[in-house]
């Protein structure tokens, strides 16, 4: 046994200084915490998501070896299992609004264009995603997380060095399967092109923008002045998978209560320690494999305790109630994550424009005496990859609580028990200068569907210029111009920002998409922001990410085979069978101003191992 062991420690470790070895971040710069007064109610739906470490699962841990710990002896004594489990996640639907919200109920999303009729309340615009103005689809999503978990687990009872005391170490080994299983079905692929000034300087046909929103979400589509295809969130019709182990956990306690006559009872503290050895978000993917807690180094304590209700005369039958539990906080872990803006479910998938200086004098009277603060700089970039940065996230409190009652005859034993598992919201520390994935400039502002650029004539030569025409209202369901109202041109922007009549310098500015000479301005002058709105550093929702809770039901019967008593030692084989239901709340329909997230599964396992004093 003891080579094996020190195999399997050795591994574990270097599994865990490998993970050290690769921080994400740079290790001399300022983090900045997030304050925790957040401005806004967020309704459900967070860009990640993470589940509770396969290795943090005291229903598992439990089972099946009451009677081989915490024993009454001064002999050396201990037990060594392995688990072999295999989990499937349940309730889709729910997994799908925690990461996208109400857009995603009936685990599907609709695709529509800004200029189909009668769009639906909550349609996606497709023009964020380069899609035409008359495109329209639904894609469906059954997303399913899988694992099949080793987990290696050895307890060592530590009597000759203080009465009472145990020492355990356990690490699973998890090959960890997240599939979004994603299906497009196309209504209307579309026939339209963006109109010049829309997307780019110039039209653009059919046939140069993407065929689906599949192929936009693979990653390496670009379309008009969009050069920085998407580079985070990612949604993959491919498995991804995971295999690693996730966390290396250990525990050092003693029992300072135990019926030393007739071992009805005991009583005992602990202290717990996790090393990370899964790996670590990046967010390239928004159903991204986790095998671990995150990266995370944890410390924090626990409580052991069990009480005999019954043993029959002969003490080959008892019936006992067991309770177990795990308090951890979660150390700081540097990750790249995505952030939605403050206020607007999925916003980090809407197209942002940068904004520079104001070189053409963009205004809104003849005189040139107001002016625009920034202008349109020729560059469109998917707010995901601007909005996905490198941060500090920690946990203050996680918590494992188990349950469980025994019944015991001769070698049969059959545990049926309840197990809660809580955390608090993860807590951001958020770098002062983040990185940009951008076009370059400092300062970017939401498109929605206003046209960027406009024409006027000077001298009977026709020039194009970038306005400032800017949409903070828009959301990842709509701009503000489209549909007409009242009979408007929504190629004139009625309904942007500070709207007001475009200059340049003293010329009036024009649609560019006007096939009129511009000199004459027959459609109308176009509109510009006077002052636009930029997104700054404070727009990011990077208030704490929300809590996580499930219950599970979980059941083992065990067999234990006869005592062999070989070279002064006893050695006892064991096996046994299990299977644990976990569920994780309902699905978000509405609103989830105290949402939670949490992952519904069921898993079996077979434990089997032996004891030996």
């Amino acid at each position: 046994m003891k080579p094996t062991l020190k195999k399997i420690f050795s591994l574990s470790l270097l599994f865990s200084l490998s993970a050290l070895a690769s921080p994400c971040c740079p290790e001399k710069c300022c983090f900045t915490p997030v304050k925790d007064n957040d401005c806004f109610k967020r309704s459900c739906g967070y860009p990640f998501l993470l589940p509770r470490s396969q290795s943090f699962n005291l229903a598992r841990r439990i089972v099946g070896v009451q009677q081989e710990i915490h024993k009454d002896t001064e002999c050396k004594y201990g037990t060594f299992n392995i688990a072999l489990e295999y989990t499937r996640s349940f309730k889709s639907e729910r997994i799908l609004t925690d990461l996208l919200g109400i857009d995603a109920c009936n685990c599907s999303i609709t695709l529509q264009g800004s200029d189909v009729d009668s769009r639906k309340t909550r349609a996606w615009l497709a023009d964020h995603f380069g899609l035409p103005m008359d495109f329209e689809s639904t894609v469906c999503f059954n997303p399913r997380i899988q694992n099949f978990i080793i987990d290696f687990h050895w307890y060592v009872g530590l009597d000759e060095w203080h009465k009472g005391s145990f020492f355990r170490l356990y690490a699973p080994l998890v090959h960890s399967r997240w599939d979004l299983n994603m299906c497009e079905k196309v209504k209307e692929k579309g026939i339209k092109s963006f109109p010049a000034g829309y997307m780019s300087s110039e039209e653009i046909s059919r046939m140069d923008l993407p065929r689906n929103f599949e192929d936009v979400m693979r990653g390496g589509i670009s379309f008009g002045d969009m050069k920085s295809p998407l580079k985070y969130g990612l949604m993959s019709k491919c498995r991804l998978s995971e295999t690693r182990f996730a966390d290396i956990r250990a525990e050092l306690g003693c029992n300072f209560a135990f019926d030393e006559e007739c071992h009805d009872y005991h009583c005992g503290a602990f202290f717990h320690a996790a090393a990370p050895a899964g790996n670590r978000p990046n967010s390239q993917y928004l159903f991204e494999p986790v095998v671990g807690n995150g990266k995370h180094w944890e410390f924090g304590a626990g409580l052991t305790s069990s009480y005999i209700l019954w043993r029959d005369e002969c003490e080959d039958q008892s019936f006992g109630v067991y309770f177990d539990a795990v308090v951890t906080h979660l150390f700081k872990s540097c990750q790249m994550r995505s952030f939605d803006l403050c206020g607007k479910l999925n916003s980090r998938y809407m197209l942002l424009e940068a904004m520079g200086s104001n070189d053409t004098a963009i205004g809104d009277e003849a005189t040139g005496c107001s002016l625009a603060n920034y202008a349109y700089k020729s560059c469109l970039v998917p707010a995901i990859n601007l909005t996905t940065q490198c941060v500090y996230s920690k946990v203050n409190v996680q918590a494992d609580l188990a349950l469980k009652f025994s019944y015991l005859r001769k070698c049969w034993s059959l545990d049926l028990g309840y197990n809660l598992w809580a955390r608090t919201g993860e807590k951001f520390y958020i770098k002062n200068d983040c990185c940009s994935g951008g076009c370059g400039c400092d300062s970017y502002a939401i498109k929605g569907d206003a046209f960027v650029y406009g024409k006027y004539c000077l001298n009977n030569i026709n020039y194009i210029t970038g306005l400032s025409a800017t949409q903070s209202e828009a959301t990842i369901r709509s701009g503000k111009n489209y549909p007409a109202q009242n009979g408007d041109n929504p190629m004139l922007n009625p309904r942007i920002d500070n709207p007001k009549d475009a200059y340049s310098f003293v010329n009036p500015v024009g649609s560019i998409g006007d096939p009129n000479d511009p000199c004459e301005l027959t459609s109308g002058q176009i509109k510009t922001s006077v002052q636009p709105k930029v997104v700054g550093p404070c727009d990011l929702d990077t208030y704490k990410s929300p809590s996580a809770l499930t219950h599970k039901i979980f059941g083992h019967l065990n067999y234990k085979w006869a005592p062999d008593e070989c070279d002064d030692w006893v050695r006892n084989p064991y096996l046994g069978i299990g299977a644990e239901a976990e569920f994780g709340g309902k699905c978000c329909k509405n609103s989830c101003d105290k949402s939670r997230t949490g992952i519904s599964q069921w898993g079996i396992w077979i434990k089997a191992g032996w004891s030996y004093e």
